[in-house]
């Protein structure tokens, strides 16, 4: 039974800003454009450079996961600085920005050539000079144009989605009433899976009630349900409860390795008298791990675990 009943958990949820907030600040979208201009051109140019310069095609291959990751950086960051919280808003700028950074990276690459060849500064920026070009690079590339048109549209597909999947990669929930986003405060994988009679739909009918049936374990591998809080650093009573399968095994190597599986709850809002009763647990847990050395796992680095 959920502390919550539909219309208070609504209510509540409606007063601290759910996950999936639309508010998008004027402001913010301006910051995001900007910070994403500026690190698209970078990105353009280290394409450019890459194409140009680097003679190993093993290294030129990664070319677009590079220039990608540059691009879509100053999206994600401009977002996040800017509290853009509508996925909507983020979908679209992220949409029109890749299809940008296409154009952006055939338009620096062709300056760059052309300006080499001719031995002045030239720019290629009117779209229908740009298409022309590319048109007439592959009208003199007679042999091999099956593998230079798969490259090329290899290339546009990494360089459009990168900005849009990075433009969402930063998105924790956000605490309406401080006008801040929230910082995971608790990521641990203390409870017991095996018996729980558990499915995603239950979970959510469940709501935040489930965490009366957590169970603490002294498993430090295998099958575990893995809990994650994030709370607003400026007051106790926006916090987000996320539940959800972890499975710890080890490698080839011997090394333990962390993987998610099925989520169960995603940033559901609970109350401070939630999150009081799960730190509660981990305590007991701390405390029984300081008593019997054994039971404490292994030290969680990233997606690994130290052994």
């Amino acid at each position: 039974m959920s502390i919550f009943d539909d219309d208070t958990r609504d209510q509540f949820s409606s007063s601290i800003g759910r996950p999936g907030s639309s508010k998008t600040p004027i402001s913010g979208l301006m910051l995001m454009l900007g910070c994403g201009l500026i690190t698209l051109i970078a990105g353009a140019v280290c394409q450019a450079a890459l194409t140009i310069y680097v003679p190993y095609v093993k290294i030129r291959f990664f070319s677009p996961l590079i220039s990608g990751f540059v691009g879509g950086t100053g999206l994600m960051m401009g977002a996040y600085w800017g509290k853009v919280r509508s996925e909507k808003v983020r979908m679209i700028v992220g949409a029109i920005m890749g299809l940008f950074f296409i154009y952006l990276c055939w338009a620096v690459y062709l300056s760059w050539i052309a300006s080499v060849a001719l031995e002045q500064t030239v720019v290629v920026w009117n779209p229908i000079h740009v298409f022309s070009a590319i048109k007439f690079l592959y009208e003199e590339n007679p042999t091999g144009i099956r593998g230079l048109v798969f490259w090329w549209l290899a290339e546009a597909i990494i360089l459009y989605l990168f900005p849009q999947v990075m433009s969402f990669s930063k998105n924790d929930p956000f605490c309406e009433s401080c006008n801040c986003w929230t910082k995971k405060k608790l990521d641990a994988d203390l409870f017991k899976l095996e018996g729980l009679d558990i499915t995603p739909a239950a979970a959510a009918e469940e709501g935040d009630g489930i965490v009366e049936h957590l169970e603490l374990t002294d498993q430090t591998d295998g099958s575990l349900l893995g809990v994650e809080i994030y709370s607003c650093p400026e007051c106790p009573d926006t916090n987000y409860f996320s539940l959800s399968q972890v499975t710890i095994a080890p490698d080839k190597d011997g090394k333990l390795q962390r993987s998610t599986g099925v989520v169960y709850l995603d940033k559901l809002p609970v109350s401070q008298e939630r999150v009081s009763q799960i730190e509660e647990l981990i305590a007991e847990r701390e405390r029984l791990m300081d008593s019997d050395h054994s039971l404490r796992p292994p030290k969680k680095t990233g997606e690994d675990f130290d052994l």
